[in-house]
């Protein structure tokens, strides 16, 4: 599978050494594109970012048993149990696809909670929950108009599990503590 080396990053200022895993080449129309060889490089070409949440905000609080690393925006819970894991966003979308939209290899928005089990490190992290809509479905006579998502289940987690948030648009996420939130306790 190919993709455009542009449309991979979730960053803007990602440069393509950052993709050295894939074979990439130049396609027909001379754009350089990106192509994953194995299942893993496949899983990658296609990988979401972690949100990463402000843990200093006088809306969050962390409380004992579980720890947060802003440095990739996991959440490692540190007690096995029932826990009930849910999370909110609320994607922006403007009236009409711009040049970046069009290009996007997401033609959906996409809310996930993934988990990464302490006995599992060497693979990918497992999707737990996922709700999508299609960005043509949003597209309204207003100028802009938003999309909400909030998925949440009860799971069994054991200790050293590390939960995490992704989206597939994190720059249409709105800024406001409200509209975008996680939460799990135990119960």
């Amino acid at each position: 599978m190919c993709l455009p080396c542009k449309d991979i990053s979730l960053h803007k200022d990602d440069d393509i050494w950052n993709f050295v895993e894939f074979t990439v080449t130049t396609d027909d129309k001379g754009q350089e594109v990106c192509c994953a060889d194995t299942q893993g490089e496949l899983q990658n070409l296609v990988k979401l970012g972690n949100i990463v949440w402000d843990y200093n905000d006088a809306h969050s609080f962390i409380n004992n048993g579980l720890t947060y690393h802003p440095n990739n925006g996991t959440f490692n819970v540190s007690q096995k149990g029932f826990y009930y894991i849910y999370s909110q966003v609320t994607f922006q979308m403007n009236k009409t696809m711009d040049l970046e939209d069009a290009r996007s290899m997401y033609m959906s928005l996409s809310h996930f909670i993934y988990h990464q089990r302490a006995t599992m490190k060497k693979y990918p992290p497992e999707k737990l929950l996922e709700s999508s809509q299609s960005k043509c479905e949003l597209q309204s006579d207003l100028k802009t108009s938003n999309s909400t998502s909030y998925i949440g289940a009860v799971f069994y987690l054991e200790q050293g599990t590390e939960i995490m948030v992704r989206v597939t648009d994190p720059e249409r996420l709105t800024d406001n503590c409200y509209s975008n939130y996680f939460g799990l306790h135990m119960i």
